[in-house]
């Protein structure tokens, strides 16, 4: 009987500890997702910092996966695919080269997510 007890507890742990680490995982997740409002204003970087797209690079490498302020759109070079600040992987990608904006990652050979 007693056994039949430590079995239903140790089971019960295990679900809950499972529950917690999902719900956790989650959580960090979604904590480091930015804001929907900040889309936009990744949208249009160029009127923010001043600076007219003819006077920058079309692509520049990411720093630690990042992309800067003036090159919104990030693209995966094995891949050959582009990404824009509200798409689903956006966020996922390793090293990514950051462009200004979609026309120029097209005209350099890359395509559009389909997510």
């Amino acid at each position: 009987m007693q056994s039949r007890r430590l079995l239903a507890f140790a089971l019960m742990v295990a679900i809950a500890s499972v529950i917690w680490m999902r719900r956790h995982a989650l959580a960090s997740v979604f904590a480091s997702r930015p804001a929907l409002s900040s889309a936009p204003q990744a949208m249009e970087p160029m009127a923010s910092t001043g600076v007219r797209s003819q006077d920058l690079p079309a692509m520049v490498p990411s720093v630690d996966g990042l992309c800067p302020e003036t090159h919104p759109v990030k693209a995966n070079p094995a891949s050959r695919i582009y990404h824009l600040p509200h798409h689903r992987a956006y966020h996922r990608l390793g090293q990514p080269v950051c462009f200004v904006d979609a026309d120029a990652a097209e005209a350099k050979g890359y395509r559009a997510s389909k997510q």
